[in-house]
């Protein structure tokens, strides 16, 4: 696997945006940071994203999941949830754009 950018974040874990993962286009590892930075991150994450393209997002603070359903539905993009080891896994794909 192969990094894009990488970064330690506040719980010492490994993050920033990572290809190849889970046959999406990159991974936005936001575990440990509070609201509003998940959506930041996937925000940015997403536009350098073709249409199509898939993005995960991995993130313990509970408000991401609400933050991203929202911006999700605003922006066209598909969003599927679930549940892992102790954060919650979202997984975006790129609606087709405005």
């Amino acid at each position: 696997m192969s990094s894009d950018s990488t970064a330690v974040g506040p719980t010492g874990e490994t993050g920033g945006v990572r290809s190849g993962e889970e046959g999406t286009a990159g991974t936005v590892d936001a575990r440990g940071l509070r609201c509003p930075m998940p959506l930041v991150k996937a925000k940015l994450a997403m536009e350098a994203l073709s249409p199509g393209d898939g993005l995960l997002v991995m993130a313990t603070d509970p408000e991401a999941a609400i933050d991203l359903a929202a911006w999700a539905a605003d922006e066209g993009h598909a969003l599927r949830e679930r549940a892992a080891g102790g954060w919650t896994e979202f997984l975006l794909h790129k609606g087709s754009s405005r």
